[in-house]
């Protein structure tokens, strides 16, 4: 138990893989429990109350314009720009990552990349920008063909001589999603449609590396705050996020000091050696050590004012976003209550009307820090 004697009182929980939470309270307690079962809150009122600048490789460019498919109506000037980011991006990653470069070739029949303009809408209906997929034989595809949809050429300038900032960061992320089909193959995915690998691990991945090397997405601050997602509602299980799990990789990154850059091919070969085990991910990233669980709770405030550890870590996060919260739990004095938080989730509770007296928090399987 942890009697505090605060003049309001919020506390916000997260947890991980076997139900340990870290609390925090201060004016906020912050609880995280980390691991697969479930962690509990309980509270009651006791007194009424960069990128990588690559060498454009003209020639490969040149080969990914001679091998650009699709009827979309881009000119040859857009196609060239795309393929020169592409080159550049893919260059660039593979840095980051570790891993040998990417490159198209002169022929379809070797080339590890392809480029579609699609003069249609995505056919799974969500307004997708752009899509990578395996291509060729399923017996050895391509890892690396890169669809541009309607939604995501539309507007941009078709004259200019290199892409926008919007495009650029969007082929950023596709790239991602290139290597990480060179590391985990097309069988060990279960093909293209295939959901074996989870999307908080290939587009949360993706999005964290791409938004380090290319800066933010168009959809960042929704990964951010919208209703459901890291900070719009922090008691979501981890595994079941996707492009907003971004949060959860930017905040192992502060607490373990590492970019993570170096870690991901490792993790995502971890994820499928240790038979699809996200806690085999999470243990090559170094997300299940105590410093992660210290910094889970105070990292979901975005509160800069009390100190580094009680802010938001990542690119793009909306200034001035704040958590969702669970509000004025407490009732009377003596009357207690309780949270369920999920597996590798966080619990964010304010309370404005405690004014004076103890408030005592208890935690299952936990340990707590508390700011006053």
């Amino acid at each position: 138990m942890l009697p505090i004697a605060p003049k309001a009182l919020g506390f916000t929980a997260s947890s991980r893989a076997a139900g340990r939470l870290a609390a925090l309270v201060l004016l906020v307690v912050a609880l995280v429990a980390c691991a697969p079962g479930f962690g509990t809150l309980h509270s009651s009122g006791a007194a009424a109350s960069t990128e990588t600048t690559a060498a454009l490789r003209d020639s490969e460019a040149s080969d990914c314009v001679k091998l650009a498919t699709g009827t979309g109506p881009v000119s040859d000037n857009f196609k060239l720009a795309v393929c020169t980011d592409l080159d550049s991006d893919l260059v660039g990653i593979a840095n980051l990552l570790g891993l040998p470069a990417l490159a198209p070739t002169s022929t379809s029949l070797t080339s590890p990349v392809a480029v579609v303009f699609s003069k249609d809408p995505a056919s799974n209906g969500n307004d997708a920008t752009m899509e990578t997929r395996f291509f060729g034989s399923p017996y050895d595809p391509g890892p690396c063909q890169v669809t541009i949809y309607p939604s995501g050429y539309a507007g941009e300038n078709q004259s200019a001589a290199s892409v926008s900032t919007r495009i650029h960061v969007l082929l950023s992320h596709e790239v991602v999603h290139c290597y990480q089909n060179t590391v985990m193959s097309f069988q060990e995915q279960g093909g293209n449609d295939s959901t074996v690998i989870p999307k908080w691990i290939s587009e949360g991945s993706a999005t964290y590396v791409a938004t380090i090397y290319a800066g933010p997405e168009p959809g960042t601050p929704t990964f951010w705050t919208n209703n459901n997602a890291w900070l719009g509602n922090p008691n979501i299980e981890l595994i079941s996020r996707s492009y907003d799990a971004v949060g959860w990789y930017s905040m192992v990154a502060r607490a373990t000091g590492d970019n993570l850059l170096s870690k991901f091919v490792p993790a995502w070969r971890a994820f499928v050696d240790g038979g699809y085990s996200d806690d085999a991910y999470i243990k090559a990233l170094g997300g299940d050590s105590p410093a992660v669980e210290a910094a889970w709770a105070p990292s979901l405030l975005h509160a800069p004012q009390w100190g580094d550890a009680w802010d938001t870590p990542g690119v793009g996060v909306p200034t001035g976003a704040q958590p969702g919260t669970v509000n004025d739990t407490i009732a009377a004095e003596d009357v207690p209550f309780s949270v369920q938080i999920a597996p590798y989730a966080a619990v964010v509770d304010s309370e404005s009307t405690v004014t004076d007296g103890l408030v005592e928090v208890s935690i299952d399987n936990g340990l707590a820090s508390v700011h006053d």
